[in-house]
């Protein structure tokens, strides 16, 4: 994503944010679900996985990390010393290797995942309120 289309996303969540009345954390909160589901999907379930959004500068960081082995056992949660030295030159066996991945290689599957995470979290804060605003209520 450029700069700029980060920017108007940014600005898009603050918009449904205040048109629905729902708190801007619980919808990064939302989107940080989102994203973890897609890497896991691109990445062959990748566990460890790492998301910072921070909103106020209009940035956000996706990684996970790798055990650096010999022998790969598990594909999704480790890499071999050769290609983990070509990510990072201070690669070592045993050691966690952070990946960080552009926010391009994610893409539409985050940006999918993203927007039916959000919808239904806002459904539901929706349904909330209303059930709270009518809670008191009799017939």
């Amino acid at each position: 994503m450029t700069v700029r289309q980060v920017k108007e996303f940014f600005d898009a969540l603050k918009l449904i944010s205040s048109e629905k009345g729902v708190k801007l954390d619980i919808l990064i909160d939302k989107l940080k679900s989102a994203i973890i589901l897609a890497v896991k999907k691109q990445y062959f379930g990748v566990d460890k996985i790492n998301v910072v959004i921070d909103i106020d500068k209009n940035e956000f960081k996706i990684s996970f990390f790798k055990m650096v082995v010999e022998n790969v056992k598990n594909f999704a949660n480790e890499i071999l010393l050769d290609d983990a030295l070509k990510i990072s030159k201070k690669a070592k066996l045993g050691e966690m290797l952070e990946v960080v991945v552009d926010s391009k290689q994610i893409g539409r599957l985050a940006a999918g995942a993203a927007k039916q995470q959000i919808m239904q979290g806002i459904r539901d804060i929706e349904r909330e309120n209303v059930a709270n605003l009518m809670g008191g209520r009799v017939g």
